[in-house]
C-alpha cells in the first residue's frame, strides 16, 4: 500500500511538473510584442587636428580625408573635445584612374555617391519586439583605382542606436558602441589575396571586425527585459540579406558596395523562469522515459 502511495505521488508530481513546463513555454513564448521607434546614427571616428587628416585612419595610403560632420549628439561629438569627432565620409589614396577620384566609405548614403558626399542621414524606423531585424546602418565602399595596395587596415566607427516609445528620442534606451572596419585595397594582379572571386582582377575587399567598447545592450521597459541582437555584416536591407559575418565583401573597381548591421530587440526571460521552466523540461523527460518503458 505504502510503495502504492507512492508510485502515485511520483505520477502526480512527474504529470504536474510537466503541466507547469508547458504552462512556462506558453508564457514566455507569448508575451506580448512592443513596438518601439529608434534612430540610429553615427561615422568614422577622426583624431588630431581640425582638419582631421590623420583620424584613426593608419596605415592608409595618403591623402586621408574626413568629411562630412555628423550630428553633435553622437558621444565623440558631445565630449568636449575639439580633436575628436565623427564624419560621414572617409577617402584614401591618390587618384589614377578616369574619373579621378579617391577610393574611399560612407556611412548611410545611397548612391549617386561622389567622391565626398556630405553628410549622411541618420536612419529611423520602428523595430517589434520578437520580430523582424530592423537596419542599424549601412557602410558604402567606393572602390576606385588609385594604385597604392595597403591593408587590411583598420579604421573606427562610433555608432549609436536610440529607443522611444513615442515620446522623446532616446527616452527607452540608448546604446553606444565602436566598430572597427577593415579595408583592403590589392595590386589588382596576381597573385591574389586567398579566397578572391574567381574571374575579377583581384577585387578589393573590407570587413567588419568587432565592437571594441560600448555599452550594455540589455535595457527595461514596462517590467520587462529586453536585449538587443546586433549582427552583420548583411548582403541587404533590413529584414533582408544574407548574413556574411565579418567574412569579407569584395568590392570591383569602379563600383559601390554596401555593407548592412541589422538589430532586433528581444524579450528576457526572468532568471526564475528560466530555473522553472528547466525543472519543468525534467519532468517532461520523466513523463517521456515512463512512456518508452511501458511501450517497451
Amino acid at each position: 500500500m505504502i510503495n502504492l502511495l507512492k508510485n502515485f505521488s511520483k505520477k502526480r508530481i512527474v504529470a504536474a511538473t510537466a503541466w507547469v513546463a508547458l504552462g512556462i513555454v506558453g508564457t514566455i513564448g507569448s508575451a506580448s510584442a512592443t513596438t518601439f521607434g529608434y534612430s540610429s546614427f553615427g561615422g568614422f571616428l577622426g583624431i588630431g587636428p581640425v582638419n582631421n587628416e590623420t583620424g584613426t585612419a593608419a596605415g592608409y595610403p595618403t591623402p586621408v580625408d574626413f568629411s562630412g560632420l555628423q550630428p553633435t549628439r553622437d558621444f565623440y561629438n558631445t565630449d568636449g573635445n575639439t580633436e575628436t569627432n565623427v564624419w560621414a565620409n572617409l577617402n584614401w589614396g591618390v587618384p589614377v584612374g578616369t574619373p579621378a577620384q579617391q577610393s574611399g566609405a560612407t556611412i548611410n548614403a545611397l548612391a549617386p555617391y561622389t567622391a565626398n558626399p556630405g553628410t549622411a542621414a541618420d536612419l529611423t524606423g520602428t523595430v517589434v519586439t520578437g520580430g523582424s531585424r530592423a537596419e542599424l546602418g549601412f557602410i558604402a565602399h567606393h572602390n576606385q583605382i588609385i594604385g597604392q595596395p595597403f591593408g587590411p587596415a583598420p579604421v573606427t566607427v562610433s555608432y549609436n542606436l536610440w529607443l522611444n516609445d513615442g515620446g522623446t528620442d532616446g527616452n527607452v534606451f540608448k546604446w553606444h558602441g565602436d566598430f572597427q572596419l577593415l579595408f583592403k585595397e590589392t595590386a589588382n594582379a596576381a597573385p591574389c589575396p586567398d579566397g578572391n572571386p574567381v574571374g575579377t582582377v583581384c577585387d578589393d575587399f573590407f570587413s567588419f571586425s568587432s565592437i571594441l567598447g560600448s555599452d550594455p545592450t540589455t535595457f527595461t521597459y514596462a517590467g520587462q527585459n529586453y536585449k538587443v541582437d546586433i549582427t552583420g555584416f548583411w548582403s541587404d536591407f533590413a529584414p533582408g540579406g544574407e548574413l556574411r559575418g565579418d567574412q569579407r565583401f569584395y568590392s570591383g573597381e569602379n563600383g559601390d558596395t554596401l555593407g548592412h548591421v541589422q538589430f532586433s530587440v528581444n524579450a528576457v526571460p526572468e532568471p526564475g523562469s528560466v530555473a522553472l521552466l528547466g525543472m519543468g523540461l525534467l519532468g517532461l523527460g520523466a513523463v517521456r522515459r515512463r512512456r518508452q518503458t511501458k511501450v517497451s
